[in-house]
């Protein structure tokens, strides 16, 4: 992980003053996927800022033949979805301090 502290540069104050900390790390494994996580917070009393999100790519699926003819009909062979016949998921799931959400 990676520790830093920042600090609020104001006009007219000779030296930055130090308003609080940060901490991120990043882990990535070839079959577990990608974690992420973040924590912020002020030198006052008030609570951290966090975040946390995991990402994974997931194997090839291949699409039913249905769904192959309907693409190829609409013309999705010049962004070569019907010429490979397969997609690759993607997952993510996320939350912090503000918000949470999983996108497929």
């Amino acid at each position: 992980g990676h520790f830093g502290v920042y600090a609020s540069v104001l006009p007219g104050v000779p030296e930055p003053a130090l308003r609080g900390w940060a901490w991120a790390s990043r882990a990535m494994n070839s079959r577990w996927g990608g974690l992420r996580a973040r924590l912020a917070g002020p030198w006052a009393r008030r609570g951290p800022e966090w975040a946390l999100e995991h990402r994974r790519t997931h194997d090839a699926v291949p699409l039913p033949a249905p769904l192959l003819r309907g693409a190829a009909a609409l013309g999705a062979e010049a962004d070569g979805v019907a010429d490979l016949g397969v997609v690759v998921p993607t997952t993510r799931v996320w939350a912090d301090s503000g918000d949470a959400g999983v996108t497929v």
